[in-house]
């Protein structure tokens, strides 16, 4: 499988801190970390599409119709992750604290990523699917399918976000 690496592991390293905080909405809560983490890589995915939508839905532009395109994209791509998790028996009560840590170990990498460039949203969105697409590549179960599925809208939505910057650079 084709391996995206656009995001090195030592700016994620480096760039993640205490205390820093980006708004998540409504697809996730304050919860505690649990010590055993149930599927890890599509968790963190999960975790990196949902600061994608926050992105793409707070982003003022409309870029010729792309950013609709890919919100609709990064949604269906958080669905067949949620089913994904679901597939799997043996996802437990913890699911929901598990993505919170998640959420929360990614926050500042997308930021840091927009930094100084134009349409800061749109490519803190491209980041965070960036790291989502790296996460469903490297994990380890097909879960029912939808892992490759999540991984498919994950780039489609990436694809619609780089031809709303580019429409909206014309």
């Amino acid at each position: 499988m084709r391996r995206l690496r656009l995001v090195p592991i030592l700016l994620v390293m480096c760039v993640m801190g205490p205390g820093l905080s980006l708004s998540v909405g409504a697809h996730s809560k304050v919860g505690a970390a649990t010590a055993a983490e149930h599927h890890p890589e599509i968790r963190k995915a999960l975790a990196a599409l949902n600061l994608a939508a926050v992105d793409l839905e707070n982003a003022a532009d409309d870029f010729c119709g792309y950013r609709v395109a890919a919100l609709n994209a990064v949604n269906a791509a958080i669905n067949e992750l949620q089913l994904a998790i679901q597939c799997d028996s043996s996802s437990s009560a913890a699911a929901s604290a598990e993505l919170n840590k998640a959420v929360a170990d990614l926050r500042a990498v997308p930021a840091s990523a927009a930094k100084g460039k134009p349409f800061p949203l749109i490519r803190q969105a491209i980041a965070a699917c960036e790291i989502a697409a790296n996460a469903l590549e490297d994990a380890a179960h097909d879960y029912c399918g939808h892992r490759v599925d999540a991984l498919d809208a994950t780039l489609a939505a990436i694809g619609e976000m780089e031809l709303a910057i580019s429409c909206a650079s014309h």
